[in-house]
């Protein structure tokens, strides 16, 4: 628990240190999430989110593996199946198949 010092306003929000700030930001690129770095900082999740909820991840760092039924789907899609068709024969929603083969399909 943090104790009251001159960098706190007598009301309001209390103000979190710049230097502070930019290692949120930094981890937020990094990947972590609003609780990780609310944990790490010793910041409340509110004040967390309100500094890095515009910081995007870097989701590079973890690719989305290909769902099983991708070597299945686009296969239907070489024989001149439609997204629709693919999704019905899987049993899966159309929207979650046409999203996939987008992503996956060069």
């Amino acid at each position: 628990m943090r104790t009251i010092s001159d960098d706190m306003p007598a009301r309001g929000r209390p103000v979190v240190p710049a230097s502070v700030i930019t290692r949120m930001i930094e981890m937020r690129r990094a990947g972590a999430s609003i609780q990780q770095i609310a944990d790490a900082t010793a910041v409340a999740k509110s004040a967390v989110h309100r500094h890095v909820a515009s910081v995007k991840r870097d989701n590079r760092l973890l690719p989305a593996p290909a769902p099983e039924w991708l070597g299945e789907a686009q296969a239907m899609l070489r024989a001149g199946m439609t997204a629709n068709q693919i999704a019905k024969a899987l049993g899966l929603h159309s929207s979650r198949v046409y999203r996939v083969l987008k992503k996956f399909s060069a």
